[in-house]
């Protein structure tokens, strides 16, 4: 499924609703260009250096905790970007477990870029695990997806 299908898919139950919006919603994704529409979940070209500083922020915690905290790797498939890293007190047993997906726009970074909120879960006697994926391109919304369910059912 394209960002066009998602979008267009969600104009039509706005549109179809009754409800808060009332009936005759304007479809206004309908003339959008792929660039518009894109703009809408990649939000980078509304403040780019300030997103860029904070997920270069991102990435610099990151490494200093992977540097200091205990973790491990683990595969959940096949593909090179199936993996998960695992953040747990020491002597974890029958703890929440919190599971990090990360953003992006899902066309941008890795599980590498986000294991800095890690000390606050590992902090308060809960797990924290952060997923890894292939991003799109070449992934599809589907195929992402798809990665993420395998994800969590090997978590659970």
């Amino acid at each position: 499924m394209t960002r066009r299908q998602v979008m267009a898919a969600g104009v039509f139950l706005a549109a179809s609703s009754e409800g808060a919006y009332g009936s005759g919603v304007d479809l206004i994704y309908k003339n959008w260009t792929q660039e518009q529409l894109d703009d809408q979940i990649n939000q980078t070209s509304y403040s780019p250096h300030i997103l860029k500083e904070i997920i270069e922020n991102y990435a610099r915690t990151s490494n200093r905790v992977r540097s200091q905290l205990p973790y491990r790797t683990f595969s959940y498939g096949n593909g090179p970007n199936e993996k998960l890293d695992v953040f747990a007190p020491e002597a974890a047993k029958d703890l929440p477990v919190m599971v990090f997906i990360h953003g992006g726009a899902w066309t941008a970074w890795t599980k590498d870029d986000f294991s800095s909120a890690a000390p606050t879960f590992t902090g308060a006697k809960a797990v924290y695990v952060v997923l890894g994926f292939d991003n799109i391109p070449p992934n599809t919304m589907g195929g992402l997806v798809d990665q993420c369910r395998k994800a969590l059912a090997w978590v659970r």
